[in-house]
């Protein structure tokens, strides 16, 4: 019988200390487009979102392999939100002073968030709100370590939308600096 002491090949393996680690609180939209606290966890890149600290069981996790990082503002956030408010009011009549009221309170208090947007290919993503500037440049260093930081838009101006499939959107891209078109995945 042979022992086989030493297998090598694995130096390239991350080590424990190489393993992004972090965690704090963020806030997340919900559907009646008010922001709820919640607690966010990488280790890796694997994102856990907890409803609260100390929660044993994760809401929701994503793979942060194959993801990337789109800069938004809440005015782009805004803009949408008021475009998709009007059209479910065109469908639905449930829309008296109270709920008005509590539209603006929730607008005015998203004013002070700071957002990351997560974009999941094919085609989700999972906004992320911070209260500070500083925790959202923070965990946006956290993420690029975790993905292994790939931004597309730092190179490209990504166009309409080519194809998409079961694997994947196709769209049209221009590279900044040389202009060429390409097709992006």
């Amino acid at each position: 019988q042979i022992v086989l002491e030493s297998f090598g090949g694995f130096e390239d393996c991350e080590s424990e200390e190489d393993i992004t680690e972090h965690s704090g609180s963020c806030y997340l939209k919900t559907k009646t487009e008010s922001y709820k606290k919640h607690w966010m966890q990488l280790s890796g890149n694997e994102l856990r979102f907890f409803r609260k600290q100390g929660d044993e069981e994760a809401k929701v996790m994503h793979c942060l392999t194959g993801t990337y990082l789109k800069e938004v503002t809440m005015d782009e956030i805004s803009e949408k939100s008021r475009s998709s408010a009007s059209k479910s009011k065109a469908s639905s009549k449930k829309s008296g002073p109270e709920e008005t009221k509590r539209r603006e309170k929730e607008q005015q208090k998203a004013k002070s968030f700071h957002p990351v947007k997560l974009v999941i290919p094919p085609n989700k993503s999972r906004l992320i709100f911070f209260k500070k500037f500083e925790e959202q440049r923070s965990w946006i260093s956290k993420f690029q370590d975790a993905m292994g930081y790939s931004n597309v838009f730092q190179f490209y101006t990504l166009d309409k939308t080519l194809g998409k499939g079961q694997f994947g959107l196709v769209k049209l891209a221009v590279h900044k600096q040389t202009n060429k078109k390409v097709a992006i995945k």
